[in-house]
């Protein structure tokens, strides 16, 4: 039998004289794959073409005798293989006639009365494979020999040999599967539109001439079904690498299915089934397809919407491949009001490479194609598992030769903030009056009453505006999750900054690496274009972090005073801003915003009219650059400057919260009127 098929197929006819008399000899057989020479075997990603001993063959030849006095004639008759090699003897009693002998063959042998014409063929819709094993494809995997016509039978001392070279009829799938690494697979359907026949039974003439490569030989009285499904019992484990992850075999009928659709369904041992669509391409009798589940087999990426700092991704069920722009780099070096910079501008022809600057788990994204890229209109590609939450940062650098390595001492271009989520404020949700939650995926989105005092919710700023239920980057709205590095989820940010500065002591870069005290300290200003080409430098010291203009009072370092757009350094995703105003929170008061678990840390307050979350993530002081008060404190920037003339000191404006006294007396502090300097790191919560 064959075990895997790996190649296209050759064909050939062997023509020779006839004799006179018959012989008395047995004729002996020998079987080869019509792709391999007769002394070596085919080779294709490990797997190897061979028989197995004990495989019959079926042999017709009307010239033939069944015994050394019998008729001529031999229908359907079984040969047997003897070894177990990709040539092999073939045993079996049929004897020589008189003059030019023809014979056809096919395998696997099927007992019956039916002529050479009308041998039965079939791809059931129905397999079976046990475990990692693909020997059930000697089941499936019908082969038809190259006639061979006038074949001279030779002398008695000297007899001719039938060398039959077997072609395959039908194509093989190899299904990789490396995005489900925790569960084992247990099904494998392949879905074609109605009315295709990918599972067919019907009869095949073997003794007409074999196809020309490629070709698919002619099936008569077709019947068929759109679909064919593998069926594993024992386990089949996926690893995470393509490369070694087992197969799942799958014979097909083939055919040009260019233009249409399959949808392939993979269940797994919890019967959870996995559905994905695809392209229909052309499948080649003898051709052996690798199927690598999800990206490589067409798989169109999945952009990301939008130009911002920060993008929200959540998680299919298998591994994915996200793509977002690079606009945001050009908007921000060709502005003059911005960076102004024209050699950091990308022009359509130069080419870059994006790297990992940090994420904090391992292995949370892979930069597709080594991260490479080429002109503005480039996109970044990451490939993201299933079931893996966290934040990454991903930055861009100049790569002249192409080669996917920066071009030496190169800065940082841009940086982005990917925030991989199981939570999706972007669901779409309609304001009602009264309410003040609503439900989206992962969580909700919230809208906030006013006091007395303000109408900001009901007849201006935020009128017809959403607020996240969570901190951006925040893994959920509870208290964080702490070990021994930090506090996983917990981002803070320098006003007018757009990139995250974790509390984590130790992250990974794009090789999984550690990377031990990710956060650099700088004492001092430093201008926009220097912060921006250092994600990862903390500046503290002054009041205002940043040296060049403007440093008035303008939004999150924005050029129009009070622009309603969104900031170009806005850490938020797109559609989202930080609030422009801190007046957001103008219902918040100790008794509005309430807290449980006064003096005993982790704090957690809950504006109870919402329901909305505001655990202590603490802040970094802009004194010293330290992480402080986490599990105490919560800070949360909005977008509104203020400079202070009387201590010349130029503030933001943010909602702070926080437990005052001593033990036994405890105060619950709420002000959303706190104004702090612009080098404090803070939290940031989004708005719409």
């Amino acid at each position: 039998m064959i075990i895997i098929i790996v190649t296209p197929f050759a064909c050939a006819k062997e023509t020779q004289n006839s004799p006179e008399d018959p012989l008395k000899n047995t004729i002996k057989v020998i079987g080869a794959d019509a792709s391999a020479g007769s002394e070596t075997k085919t080779t294709l990603d490990g797997f190897v073409t061979s028989w197995v001993a004990g495989d019959k063959v079926g042999i017709y030849s009307p010239q033939a005798r069944p015994s050394v006095d019998g008729a001529p004639g031999v229908p359907n008759l079984a040969y047997t293989a003897q070894s177990s090699a990709a040539v092999s003897d073939f045993a079996g009693q049929i004897y020589w006639g008189t003059g030019a002998h023809d014979f056809c063959a096919y395998y696997p042998h099927t007992a019956g009365t039916f002529i050479a014409a009308e041998v039965p063929v079939s791809v059931p819709a129905e397999q079976t494979q046990v475990g990692e094993s693909s020997a059930h494809l000697s089941t499936y995997d019908m082969m038809i020999a190259n006639p061979i016509a006038n074949l001279d039978p030779g002398t008695e001392n000297n007899p001719a040999v039938v060398n039959l070279r077997f072609n395959h009829v039908f194509a093989l799938l190899d299904f990789r599967i490396a995005s489900i690494t925790e569960k084992t697979i247990k099904e494998v359907e392949l879905v074609a539109p109605e009315g295709t026949k990918i599972s067919i039974s019907g009869d095949v003439n073997i003794a007409s001439a074999t196809p020309a490569p490629g070709v698919s030989y002619a099936i008569g009285n077709p019947t068929g079904t759109n679909k064919v499904k593998v069926t594993i019992t024992g386990n089949l484990d996926p690893t995470d690498d393509y490369n070694t992850t087992p197969g799942v075999f799958m014979m097909v009928n083939p055919g040009n299915y260019t233009g249409q659709t399959f949808t392939i369904n993979i269940k797994t041992n919890d019967d959870v089934v996995y559905t994905q669509t695809r392209s229909g391409t052309e499948f080649k009798r003898g051709t052996r397809y690798l199927v690598k589940f999800n990206d490589e087999l067409g798989a169109n990426p999945v952009g990301l919407d939008g130009v911002a700092n920060c993008y929200i991704i959540n998680p299919r069920d298998l591994k994915t491949t996200f793509t977002f722009p690079i606009t945001q780099s050009n908007n921000y070096w060709s502005v003059v009001e911005y960076g102004n910079v024209p050699d950091n501008v990308i022009d359509a022809d130069d080419n870059w490479v994006a790297s990992v600057i940090w994420q904090d788990r391992s292995k949370l994204v892979t930069l597709v194609d080594g991260g490479k890229g080429t002109g503005s209109a480039g996109q970044v590609k990451v490939l993201v598992d299933p079931g893996k939450y966290g934040n990454v940062l991903v930055g861009i650098k100049r790569d002249s030769n192409g080669d996917g390595t920066p071009d030496e001492g190169a800065s940082y271009l841009w940086s982005w903030h990917l925030w991989i989520t199981n939570y999706n404020p972007n669901d779409a949700v309609v304001k009602q009056a009264g309410v003040y939650a609503y439900p989206v995926t992962g969580g909700n989105v919230h809208r906030y009453r006013d006091s007395t005092a303000y109408t900001v919710w009901e007849h201006a700023t935020y009128t017809n505006s959403f607020i996240m239920d969570r901190f951006l980057g925040a893994e959920s709205t509870n208290t964080p999750y702490a070990d021994e590095k930090g506090s996983y989820g917990v981002l803070h940010y320098q006003f007018g900054r757009k990139d995250p500065f974790p509390t984590l002591t130790s992250m990974y870069d794009g090789s999984n690496s550690v990377i031990l005290s990710p956060i650099t300290l700088y004492s001092g200003t430093v201008t926009k274009n220097v912060a921006n080409q250092n994600p990862t430098q903390f500046v503290y010291g002054s009041s205002n972090w940043w040296s060049d203009a403007p440093t008035t009072n303008t939004r999150w370092q924005d050029h129009g005073s009070y622009a309603s757009s969104k900031p170009i350094l806005d850490p938020c995703p797109p559609g989202w801003r930080v609030a422009p105003t801190n007046l957001l929170w103008n219902d918040f008061n100790a008794d509005k915003l309430r807290i449980d678990n006064m003096g005993s840390p982790p704090h957690m307050w809950t504006y109870t009219r919402a329901g909305a979350n505001y655990p202590a993530y603490g802040f970094r002081n802009y004194s010293d650059g330290q992480i402080f008060a986490v599990g105490w404190q919560s800070t949360v920037w909005s977008a509104y400057a203020y400079y202070d003339s009387g201590t010349t000191s130029f503030n933001g404006a943010a909602l702070v919260t926080n437990v005052d006294g001593a033990p036994g007396s405890y105060t619950n502090n709420v002000s959303f009127m706190n104004f702090g300097p612009r080098s404090f790191g803070f939290a940031i919560r989004c708005v719409k």
